[in-house]
């Protein structure tokens, strides 16, 4: 060993493989480097027997670890550092009295089910590594159905193989999706469907931001009527275009949500928020006239049942779009003719005629029936499904 001086003690063949030349002309491109020149060492003394050494600035940052570790197995030494660094530092703040700067690092990942499979597999290794240290803290929320997915043929997840099977059940089975995640995550959460009786309570809450007062009609009611006893004609307010309308709930609306329209609401948290913010865009898009005329029994009560279907219950969605437009070959003349017509069926027409008789019906009944397919054609555009 050319360029070290002293005396041999011990030798010994351990059959270990020859460096290969790893080139660069920098030091940190030899690992004999590391036992010449200057270094930085972090000593921890407790007694003889009780010491560690670690050589600091160079072990996990020479090219040569660098390059025969890995990405991990490099992102695990800086992670240790870092996280021995704030333990230090919290127990000198805790020994001081004070507050520690830094606690812990949550780290929140979001959307990871819109991700490509392998950049899946990507993240829930780092995942892994983080949670592998008390600095860090990782809450995930994902698709579950979508994670499983991903995760079949990934390492740690037996491929199905008959010839086996009856070795697999000797050890317990075949490792699944799930016994993955089971290593990675240690709290699952899940997020369950709104009960069905706090569905139209959620929906309403979401609806009241921008429920009309009565105290608010009645001011811009007097205000309009005393425009209109000033204003003659060739006044200014008579001159003057009215202003685009504002979306408004009245508290008939709300009512007829909560009293109504539940049990056509889905559990599925974003549909609900879809269906009050599709709901305010079909007001929003009405003209002057029909806004005007929104408030009257049949526009907000047809428009509301048939959005609660639409953007809420996917399957029953394509099925009031096939019955509607199977009716409309040969149209009957009310909305009660046509529901008592599919009540007479079996299966899912006959509970979607009873579910919307039982929100529409009896004050609807003689509505006719073009009038129901005229609104449905203005709330079916804003339905992924059709």
């Amino acid at each position: 060993m050319a360029g070290f001086s002293g005396t041999v003690v011990a030798k010994a063949s351990l059959g270990l493989p020859e460096l290969p030349d790893l080139g660069g002309a920098d030091a940190t491109s030899n690992p004999l480097s590391l036992l010449t020149g200057s270094h930085t060492i972090r000593v921890w003394y407790a007694g003889e027997n009780k010491q560690r050494v670690a050589l600091l600035g160079t072990l996990g940052e020479t090219d040569v670890f660098r390059k025969r570790l890995g990405t991990m197995s490099y992102a695990r030494g800086y992670f240790q550092r870092l996280s021995e660094t704030m333990q230090a530092a919290r127990e000198e703040a805790a020994g001081g009295g004070r507050p520690p700067v830094l606690e812990r690092v949550v780290l929140y990942i979001d959307d990871l089910d819109r991700c490509p499979a392998e950049k899946v597999r990507e993240v829930l290794r780092a995942v892994h590594l983080l949670l592998a240290f008390d600095l860090f803290a990782c809450v995930v929320a994902v698709d579950p159905r979508w994670i499983l997915e991903c995760l079949e043929g990934s390492p740690g997840v037996t491929q199905m193989n008959g010839a086996r099977d009856a070795d697999l059940a000797l050890l317990g089975g075949v490792t699944t999706p799930s016994d993955y995640l089971e290593k990675i995550f240690q709290i699952p959460l899940w997020l369950r469907p709104v009960p069905a009786d706090r569905r139209a309570a959620l929906a309403a809450t979401l609806l009241e931001r921008d429920l009309d007062s009565a105290d608010s009609r009645d001011t811009v009611g007097a205000a309009n009527d005393g425009a209109g006893s000033r204003g003659g004609e060739g006044s200014p307010a008579a001159a003057e275009p009215r202003e685009a309308h504002e979306v408004r709930i009245d508290p008939r609306e709300s009512e007829f949500l909560q009293n109504r329209i539940a049990p056509l609401l889905d559990g599925n948290s974003r549909a609900l928020k879809r269906f009050v913010n599709t709901y305010h865009l079909v007001k929003a898009a009405l003209s002057e006239v029909e806004f005007d005329n929104f408030s009257n029994p049949e526009p907000y009560r047809v428009c509301m049942t048939q959005l609660a279907v639409l953007a809420t219950q996917r399957r029953r969605a394509r099925l009031l779009a096939q019955l509607i437009d199977e009716a409309s070959q040969s149209p009957p003349v009310s909305l009660g003719a046509w529901l008592a017509r599919l009540d007479s069926t079996e299966g899912d027409s006959r509970m979607i005629a009873r579910d919307l008789a039982a929100a529409l019906l009896p004050e609807l009944t003689d509505l006719p029936f073009n009038r129901f397919v005229f609104w449905f054609e203005r709330t079916r555009r804003y339905s992924f499904y059709l």
